[in-house]
């Protein structure tokens, strides 16, 4: 397993302010899921994390949602680091079955835990090409 991913889940925890939280998710998710990336990170980021719930499911999530809380974690963490004068919109995440928003960082805490789970147990996915192979099957 990802020595940085689970470091960087850890750290995630124990900070205190919630920017410095969303660049150890960014950064534990990149760790295991675009290390071989060079292009579009956030799109490789959301569909091979997409590819996981076929797998083992996320929480209550589809596909298709885990697509979306991804990238929006990652419109997060952009704007931290750019920063972005609508930092605070992009701290809660909306889903199309919720009525209420979820924090963005206990989403990206929950979606890096998953990650490191559900890899440890199918140690062939954290080989990209395998990865991206399991994305064509059915």
């Amino acid at each position: 397993m990802n020595y940085l991913a689970c470091k960087r889940l850890n750290t995630a925890y124990l900070r205190r302010i919630e920017d410095d939280a969303i660049l150890d998710i960014a950064i534990g998710l990149e760790a295991l899921l675009a290390n071989d990336s060079k292009g579009e990170i956030t799109y490789r980021l959301a569909i091979r994390l997409a590819s996981l719930t076929k797998v083992e499911n996320f929480e209550t999530y589809n596909a298709k949602e885990v697509f979306d809380i991804c990238k929006k974690i990652y419109e997060y963490r952009s704007a931290v680091i750019h920063g972005s004068h609508d930092v605070q919109k992009k701290r809660v995440i909306k889903t199309q079955g919720q009525i209420e928003p979820v924090e963005a960082i206990k989403l990206g805490l929950a979606l890096l835990r998953y990650t490191i789970r559900v890899l440890s147990k199918n140690k062939d996915l954290l080989d990209s090409k395998n990865m991206d192979y399991h994305l064509l099957e059915s």
